[in-house]
């Protein structure tokens, strides 16, 4: 990872506020994902911004996108299978 830079996100369930909590064209659930997509990729963006510089936009997003894809993938695993 570039500068030597390490990231951790928390598996929280909780909606911040200013989460969709109603259902509109999408349905509840869809609004839900998409705002929890757009809010992880937005940290990791925040974060990897600051640390990588030198990373053309396009790289950026590109690690940005397999990131947040990721992180998601980590979330869905772990709500699979109770505590």
């Amino acid at each position: 990872m570039c500068g030597g830079a390490q990231l951790s996100f928390g598996r929280s369930s909780s909606l911040k506020s200013g989460a969709p909590t109603e259902t509109n064209e999408l349905g509840g659930e869809e609004v839900f994902h998409s705002h929890r997509r757009e809010t992880i990729r937005r940290d990791i963006d925040r974060r990897l911004r600051r640390v990588c510089p030198q990373y053309s936009e396009e790289e950026l997003d590109q690690l940005v996108d397999q990131m947040t894809d990721n992180q998601l993938r980590g979330e869905r695993r772990a709500n699979r299978f109770p505590y």
